[in-house]
């Protein structure tokens, strides 16, 4: 015996898309989530150094360094804030630092962990060449053409190197 199939009445709802700023902001986490899984593959041999010497400070650089070069900025700040904790006069911390926010686009924070490392190492023009574009992303130009020019004293092949960056201070 057949019959006919009972079907469902034609259901009253609409389904509503989600608006462009929600969906941006899933897909941003989403993607968040995907690049630190992908970079705790990258971390992990230095994980496993840390599990056995917690105090390897080379460890722990590479690791905020991994993540600042994947721009998880956040995460390489902390690594080398941990470092500046237990040694307070570390040159290459203190620079990573400066980088990291500098790359946040935090200028004064970045000049500031730049400026503690150039204390430091008082000679070393690199360091005043970061300072020097901190203060021009800023929009300190005076700033910026002044701390070059001591770069440039410092070492004359900083104006080779960075010639691109003189232009722009010069004109």
């Amino acid at each position: 015996q057949n019959s006919n199939p009972v079907t469902l009445p034609p259901a009253d709802f609409h389904v509503a898309l989600p608006d462009a700023v929600s969906v941006k902001a899933l897909v941003s986490r989403e993607d968040r989530m995907l690049v630190l899984k992908a970079l705790e593959r990258l971390v992990l041999p230095y994980r496993n150094l840390l599990a056995f010497d917690a105090g390897n400070v080379e460890a722990q650089m590479q690791i905020g360094i991994i993540y600042a070069k994947n721009g998880v900025y956040d995460h390489a700040i902390q690594m080398f804030e941990a470092i500046v904790a237990e040694q307070p006069e570390n040159i290459s911390a203190l620079n990573n630092l400066g980088n990291a926010y500098y790359l946040k686009k935090d200028y004064g924070k970045a000049i500031g962990f730049y400026q503690k490392a150039s204390q430091l190492m008082p000679d070393n023009a690199n360091i005043l060449v970061n300072i020097a574009m901190s203060y021009y992303q800023s929009g300190d130009i005076k700033r910026a053409s002044s701390v070059f020019k001591e770069a440039v004293d410092r070492d004359e092949s900083v104006k080779l190197h960075y010639q691109q960056f003189a232009s722009l201070l010069a004109g």
